[in-house]
């Protein structure tokens, strides 16, 4: 909102950025609210440019790309590997330049400057068992660990 005003408050945990409210006096932790509107905007660019389930979302991972080689004219394309959910049926789709740019946001953010993105568990609350550890892409740091971002 323009015209409001901001004091920064004292540092916090480690890496937090905490701001009060001049005139309501309310103290916000401005890292989460980075956070959550950073996650948001993935979840709804990748969900509009590839059309799949959230589920289908929680379970992509790092190996879930894959470059093709186009046999007439041996131009290499992304594309990504869907996991068979709902129809039982793997998909590959084709990575728009668009999608990339998110897809690319995300492994940054979550690899945090590491060589390679965290391997994570993820419960299956249908199933009720957790995955093997995996470099899901929707993961996030949660106190001193890292976690599979949930359906909720």
């Amino acid at each position: 909102m323009s015209g409001e005003e901001f004091e920064r408050c004292r540092s916090g945990q480690a890496l937090r950025v905490y701001v009060t409210e001049v005139a309501a006096g309310r103290r916000r932790n401005l890292t989460h609210e980075e956070e959550a509107a950073f996650w948001s905007w993935a979840t709804v660019e990748v969900l509009r440019h590839t059309g799949i389930r959230i589920e289908e979302m929680l379970e992509l991972t790092h190996h879930s790309f894959i470059a093709y080689t186009l046999p007439a004219t041996g131009e290499v394309v992304p594309m990504l590997q869907v996991a068979p959910s709902k129809t039982d049926a793997e998909r590959l789709l084709l990575v728009s330049p668009e999608l990339t740019e998110v897809l690319t946001a995300v492994i940054f953010r979550v690899r945090a400057g590491n060589a390679a993105l965290p391997l994570v568990s993820a419960y299956d609350m249908f199933e009720q068992t957790w995955s093997p550890p995996m470099p899901f892409l929707f993961q996030r740091r949660y106190g001193t660990e890292d976690r599979p971002l949930t359906r909720s």
